[in-house]
């Protein structure tokens, strides 16, 4: 006996078993798949499961969490979008200015690093150490120059102050006197994260003795990013200052857009006439896929574009000669409707929805397909039956 293989089948099968079109029945529930007792597969055996079961579509469909895991079914919001007269380019994102903070040895010394590549780290966190005679020296200048200024000598109060000023300038950031005074009373100097970010992967190894100013590892907030996107210098006109622009990312699983501001870069390439432009993200809001070195694309509304109610275009299927989209019911999460789609103007990838659906809505994007065929009331063939992990055997019980 073999499974059939046909893909289609496969997946009007999967879907029967989630929306009871049809199984076994409740005489098999919790048997092993090759647990046929009671099943004749010979040759003209016949009961009521060797017949296909008619249906007509089914408008509500039961999608269970492993039914969603095993078609790859994925949701996007309806949202109000342009989708007449939109430029599209394709670009990725990279670290904007501020977002990579570079720290050097402060001077010359052994260094114990306390943190790992990709490690995340907080304002404050110690990354490294640093211990030797120039630091050993430091602190007994502090502590001399501390000792005289709290007896009152002026000199020594300006010594002080400028130790504070070598601090401050070694480790990137203002040292008051009661700060100096806790770091020299430590015999290693650590030196801190001046901003949250990530460790990238490449720092020195412990207990390596580095001159002062040598490289130890940079931090990188991976939020702090910009979209370069490449643009046909014969679309110049299109990206004037002040036009509605629109980050979008380029996996389908992810179809939510962002509000964006651009503008023209310096750079531009004439062999391949292409420029470069530069675009931010509106707000505070920050996708998580939005990362350096990820691809997205900017939209960007020419004249005439309005906002309207779309869907992306991945999320309607043709069924004969209806259009069908697969709302998530809100109220059942684990059940979508299917839906005759009242649709309008299309760039290709997103669609206009004149009713039917409203903003916030989700609709099915990934796994449409089986679904579509799940809906129609498709049977097993004659000569077939289910099991209850719902794979499908040829021959009868």
């Amino acid at each position: 006996m073999k499974p059939i293989q046909h893909l289609a089948l496969s997946a009007v099968i999967a879907i029967g078993v989630a929306i009871g079109l049809f199984a076994c029945g409740s005489s098999d529930a919790g048997k092993p798949h090759d647990d046929h007792r009671g099943h004749d597969h010979a040759a003209g055996g016949t009961d009521d499961h060797a017949e296909p079961v008619a249906a007509g579509p089914s408008q509500r469909i039961a999608i269970p969490v492993s039914v969603r895991e095993n078609l790859g079914i994925t949701f996007t919001k309806a949202q109000s979008r342009v989708v007449e007269g939109v430029l599209r380019v394709p670009g990725r994102f990279e670290a904007d200015a501020g977002a990579r903070q570079e720290y050097p040895m402060p001077l010359t010394g052994a260094i114990t690093v306390l943190v790992r590549p990709y490690d995340p780290v907080a304002v404050g966190a110690p990354l490294y150490r640093v211990a030797g005679q120039a630091w050993a020296q430091l602190r007994a200048q502090w502590h001399e120059a501390h000792s005289a200024a709290e007896q009152g000598d002026e000199s020594a109060k300006r010594r002080r102050d400028l130790l504070a000023g070598t601090l401050s300038q070694m480790l990137g950031r203002s040292i008051e006197t009661a700060q100096g005074h806790t770091l020299c009373d430590a015999a290693e100097l650590t030196v801190h994260a001046r901003a949250a970010g990530i460790v990238e992967p490449e720092l020195v190894a412990s207990g390596r003795v580095l001159e002062a100013h040598a490289a130890v590892l940079s931090v990188t907030d991976p939020t702090r990013i910009r979209l370069r996107a490449i643009a046909l210098q014969a679309d110049l006109a299109m990206f004037e200052v002040g036009r509605s622009a629109r980050i979008v990312p380029v996996a389908s699983s992810h179809s939510e857009s962002f509000p964006a501001s651009f503008r023209l870069a310096l750079e531009a390439d004439a062999a391949h006439r292409t420029v470069d432009v530069i675009a931010w993200l509106d707000g505070d809001q920050r996708p998580f896929w939005a990362r350096p070195g990820v691809a997205a694309q900017l939209e960007v509304a020419v004249a005439g574009g309005d906002e309207e109610l779309a869907i992306p275009v991945a999320a309607t299927i043709r069924d004969g000669l209806s259009t069908v989209i697969f709302r998530r019911d809100p109220a059942q999460p684990d059940t979508v409707l299917r839906i005759d789609g009242d649709l309008g103007v299309s760039d290709g990838v997103w669609v206009q929805v004149l009713s039917g659906l409203k903003e916030g809505d989700e609709v099915v994007t990934g796994g449409i397909y089986p679904l579509k065929l799940g809906s129609q009331g498709g049977a097993a063939p004659k000569g077939a039956h289910v099991h209850p992990d719902g794979t499908v055997h040829e021959g009868s019980h």
